[in-house]
């Protein structure tokens, strides 16, 4: 498997890396000498100027972030294509997930998460769909409907007032 990233060349093969191009009135040019630039999804690869620093993900987003997104990509035998705003949605998943826990502002319980909380059907729909998918994944190796699952039983429990501690402990798990 592998995995392909736009790669950026002018007219005379000459490649150049995504900082070095940008989009005007639709259309890919070099920066500075306004050259137009044909784009194509390529293999990663260093004469292309189309691999990305797994240093560079980390620093920006964490490494789970960027190690959780190389999961949602799917099946690498399948061929995928790399996209930075990934990472950046499953940064953003992470935090939503810390936020059911954790107040943003004060870094204090956020209260949600309760021994006392009622449950939810569509809250424990998802939580139960979620584990069985993460179950399956891991037998296959195919997490990415795993992590979806785990991003739709997120969107249930944000919508909630209050998530049984038992719920948020089995999700976390």
């Amino acid at each position: 498997g592998m995995i392909h990233k736009t790669s950026f060349r002018d007219a005379k093969g000459k490649y150049y890396k995504d900082d070095e191009v940008e989009q005007v009135d639709g259309a890919w040019v070099a920066k500075g000498s306004g050259l137009p630039v044909e784009t194509k999804l390529d293999k990663m690869s260093k004469s292309k100027y189309n691999v990305v620093n797994p240093d560079d993900m980390c620093n920006e987003f964490g490494a789970d972030a960027m190690r959780m997104y190389e999961l949602f990509m799917g099946p690498l035998e399948d061929g995928t294509e790399w996209e930075t705003a990934g990472v950046a949605g499953t940064r953003r998943f992470l935090d939503r997930a810390w936020r059911l826990a954790v107040d943003a502002e004060t870094d204090a319980p956020s209260g949600k998460v309760s021994p006392d909380a009622a449950e939810n059907a569509d809250v424990e729909r998802a939580l139960h769909s979620a584990i069985k998918r993460m179950g399956e994944a891991v037998e296959n190796l195919k997490f990415n409907t795993a992590i979806s699952e785990l991003m739709v039983f997120v969107n249930e429990a944000t919508r909630v007032p209050s998530l049984p501690t038992a719920s948020f402990e089995a999700f976390v798990r």
